[in-house]
């Protein structure tokens, strides 16, 4: 049966029905718990001090789980909180489905593995929520350094680079599987800076056209390793680019935001269309889907990886040789523009 959030008086609303009300009192068990270690436990290790507004969020979440557990009506002004603490349950559960859904290849053990992102997604798309925004928290470095806030916490796999390596078909750019573990590392560091960045998904268009006429191993020979080698150039100190597969890449910029990232990608698509290529009379295009990240966009790697490549498919199918982006701070493809070329 789907929750029931009724307005009554006194600014307040009734929720509740089981199992949303578990799946609600855990997201705000979790977000207490989130809040606690990623900023109540540095900042108090750092400074010897509980800062007062951390203190007073994290009284409200409890005071909020209690009237949950009351079946008591929870006040209006408590729905941005209870939001924010789905939202991030709804964030690491689905890294968590993806994970799991991979180590099996039964249907059904795959969709009972979405039924609680599924209710998590009908929760928040209830009106007494959808209309909320969510709950800002006080950043860490609003009472810590950016270097003694990445120090305390330092221990957090999130704050870690992985081991560089290429990919090992062409050695040239970096592999895929470094692409998720490192968006992770810098979502969490350009968050500590409040500065956003972008992922860009490119796609080289009509390769296979390319791999008919002049056969694929003529292809990975003589065009593929130096339209790579561009690439790579084009991003060298700007972000990161990974192979994904033959025609597809995907390109991390940190602290960037959408106007620059744009632009950076617009002149590479330039440089590309200039190049030359040993018996290839073609000049390979490519289509680009980009998307601006923050702290507020509570979205999986996975997903955000996904969207991206909606953006992509975008380009593809209005005229390729083009970049479809998201509109800022949105993830509904409903907003996904196209560049004017």
């Amino acid at each position: 049966m789907p929750i029931e959030i009724d307005a009554i008086e006194g600014n307040q609303v009734s929720l509740w029905t089981s199992p949303e009300k578990e799946l609600a009192r855990n997201a705000l068990v979790g977000y207490n718990n989130w809040i606690y270690e990623n900023l109540g436990k540095p900042i108090s290790k750092a400074i010897r001090q509980r800062p007062d507004p951390i203190s007073r969020i994290l009284s409200e979440i409890n005071e909020l789980i209690a009237a949950i557990d009351a079946d008591k009506a929870v006040k209006e002004e408590s729905l941005p909180i209870l939001k924010s603490a789905i939202l991030l349950t709804r964030q690491s559960e689905s890294e968590n489905v993806e994970y799991r859904s991979r180590q099996t290849l039964d249907p059904t053990t795959i969709l009972r593995l979405r039924l609680d992102l599924a209710a998590l997604d009908q929760i928040l798309q209830h009106q007494a929520l959808s209309d909320q925004s969510p709950h800002v928290l006080p950043r860490i470095t609003d009472y810590l350094t950016i270097h003694s806030a990445e120090q305390a916490l330092s221990l957090s796999d999130d704050l870690q680079l992985g081991d560089r390596k290429t990919d090992d078909k062409f050695g040239i750019l970096l592999a895929p599987d470094l692409f998720k573990p490192d968006l992770t590392y810098y979502r969490a560091v350009c968050g500590l800076r409040n500065v956003p960045l972008c992922v860009a998904y490119i796609d080289v268009d009509d390769l296979k056209t390319l791999n008919t006429n002049y056969t694929e191993t003529y292809v990975d020979q003589h065009l593929l390793p130096k339209f790579m080698s561009a690439i790579e150039s084009h991003m060298f100190f700007h972000g990161y680019a990974y192979r994904y597969g033959g025609d597809e890449y995907i390109i991390l910029m940190p602290n960037r935001d959408l106007e620059q990232a744009i632009t950076h990608l617009e002149y590479l698509q330039l440089q590309i269309t200039e190049l030359d290529y040993f018996g290839i009379a073609e000049k390979p295009t490519v289509s680009i889907g980009v998307i601006e990240i923050d702290d507020s966009i509570y979205k999986s790697n996975s997903e955000i990886e996904r969207l991206a490549v909606e953006a992509k498919n975008n380009a593809k199918e209005n005229g390729k040789n083009t970049i479809a982006y998201f509109d800022h701070g949105s993830v509904d493809p409903s907003t996904i523009e196209m560049i004017e070329k």
